[in-house]
């Protein structure tokens, strides 16, 4: 059984604190705000705008598209994509924010961490 010291206790905790917030910065960094992501509110797959719809659309489809499209259609085109872009950077923003925060606690952690070992 380990028979830790007061000082010995926190000094572990703190050491634990900043090893698993940094592995959720890293996480969060990763798979959140770097890992791209696609569109989810697109009301049709004919877009000409975004590069999923286009990838999925045949070549001369794609040109006879463009051809046709009047104002209106650039005009919804273009609302929907911006819609999908402020969204998808809405939430990659908010993450980051978290990430920051939790990245401004695992600081404060470490500190913790190294001022209880002193102690020892």
């Amino acid at each position: 059984m380990l028979n830790l010291t007061p000082a010995g206790a926190f000094t572990f905790l703190f050491g634990v604190s900043t090893v698993l917030l940094l592995i959720y910065v890293i996480y969060l960094s990763i798979f959140k705000i770097l890992r791209p992501r696609l569109a989810k509110f697109y009301s049709d797959g004919d877009s000409l705008f975004y590069f999923g719809h286009l990838a999925h659309m045949d070549r001369n489809k794609m040109l006879e598209n463009f051809k046709n499209l009047d104002d209106q259609e650039i005009l919804r085109n273009l609302s929907e994509q911006i819609f999908e872009v402020s969204r998808i950077l809405n939430t990659k923003t908010e993450d980051l924010h978290n990430s920051m925060n939790y990245l401004y606690l695992s600081i404060l952690s470490l500190l913790a961490f190294v001022l209880s070992s002193r102690l020892l």
